[in-house]
């Protein structure tokens, strides 16, 4: 099976884990492989956001998460079965929101795990969002308009255009371009090709 200690897995724990785990891991058919491939999987996904992944499990589940209790839950189910079947997941989600400078909550990161993004896409989103969205309220701002609080074009709305396909948040994005393209127009008239909103990723 290797060692756990590259890791960072302590030998004391690691040889205490296996000594008492080892037997009842053999006994329900886990093969090294599997062993190999549970704790390597979670390692991947934490490794570049630990803290933020930290910071978002502890503020929302209310448990400090240690490097050592992620991968001694990712390798005994009794334990971390939570943590591998979702929780971790959505804590990776929260933890790129706090890197791209966005503060979700649990809802909107869970929401977000059940739409099917994984810890890789939401680095993609999240880093698109925090480029597109000043630009987007700076159209709504064009010619000096006041805009109200409310209707800010903000990341929720932002996540409800490009991740939910939201009619409303779409149509008053898809606007905003229309008219931002529309001043550049030799005709005066949208400059908009397709059904494509320029200078955006869709999911």
């Amino acid at each position: 099976m290797g060692t756990l200690s590259e890791y960072g897995i302590s030998r004391e724990v690691s040889e205490s884990l296996l000594q008492n785990r080892l037997t009842s891991l053999i006994e329900g058919e886990v093969s090294a492989r599997e062993f190999q491939q549970r704790v390597g999987a979670v390692f991947q996904g934490v490794q570049e956001n630990i803290q933020e992944v930290q910071d978002f499990y502890s503020a929302n589940y209310g448990i400090d998460l240690t490097q050592e209790s992620i991968f001694l839950g990712a390798i005994d189910p009794s334990v971390g079965e939570d943590i591998v079947a979702g929780k971790i997941t959505t804590a990776q989600i929260g933890g790129e929101a706090a890197k791209a400078g966005f503060d979700i909550d649990l809802t909107t990161a869970e929401k977000l795990k059940r739409a099917g993004l994984n810890q890789q896409q939401a680095r993609q989103f999240f880093s698109v969002a925090a480029d597109q969205i000043p630009r987007i309220q700076e159209l709504q701002q064009r010619g000096g308009k006041a805009v109200a609080q409310e209707d800010v074009f903000n990341l929720e709305k932002f996540t409800e255009a490009m991740v939910f396909q939201s009619p409303d948040e779409s149509e008053e994005l898809r606007l905003l371009e229309s008219e931002e393209a529309s001043r550049f127009s030799p005709i005066g008239g949208p400059a908009r090709q397709g059904s494509r909103v320029t200078g955006l990723t869709e999911y």
